[in-house]
């Protein structure tokens, strides 16, 4: 991967996902570690210890933990293990997400259940992230980020994609709230709702 020196080399970042192979947030941690920044990454599938070896086997820095960003526990879990690791992050991205168990392709096929679980499967993890790391990154010197990976499907939506296009319009909301509250403590809360090719 190119690497385009873009001044983040000794800062530290969380990132929420990672075990899917060519899967966005691998992308984004490859490009951090490529960055000269210390990464401390989660997922639920074990699969992220493969890309942990494989960055560390070329001289980059991370660390991955597996667990379930949905469960405040376990995102304490991953922030005291980034923490005792490397330190308080600057960095903070959540690309955990995703159209499972959210419903049928149409209204008709679409009930309560699957709308719940869209929003506990899309807005969970960073509620959980932001809530459990943001008092660590206000404490941080230098510039502070955080990137929600929301999709085109909130803003626009799509045919047959009821519960999972409501949950990430629900990720705009909370990425406009955080925005407002955290403006004094963090540079940049963006949601990046850009089409990826996965």
């Amino acid at each position: 991967m190119e690497r385009f020196d873009l001044k983040l080399n000794g800062k530290i970042a969380m990132v929420s996902g990672g075990s899917r192979p060519g899967g966005i947030s691998q992308r984004v941690i490859e490009a951090l570690v490529y960055e000269g920044v210390s990464v401390g990454f989660a997922d639920i599938d074990p699969r992220g210890k493969d890309l942990e070896t494989r960055l560390r086997s070329e001289g980059g820095k991370c660390l991955f933990v597996q667990s379930d960003m949905r469960d405040p526990k376990d995102v304490e879990v991953f922030i005291h293990e980034i923490l005792d690791s490397y330190g308080s992050p600057h960095i903070l991205v959540n690309c955990a997400g995703g159209a499972k168990d959210c419903g049928g392709p149409t209204l008709r096929e679409t009930n309560l259940e699957h709308l719940i679980s869209a929003f506990i499967y899309n807005l969970a993890p960073p509620f959980n992230l932001v809530k459990t790391v943001f008092p660590y990154m206000c404490d941080v010197d230098g510039d502070k980020s955080c990137i929600l990976i929301g999709s085109v499907n909130g803003s626009i939506g799509f045919l047959g994609e009821l519960s999972y296009s409501t949950a990430k319009q629900g990720m705009e909301g909370m990425m406009r709230t955080l925005a407002s509250e955290y403006s004094p403590y963090l540079d940049n809360v963006k949601l990046d709702r850009s089409i990826f090719l996965t």
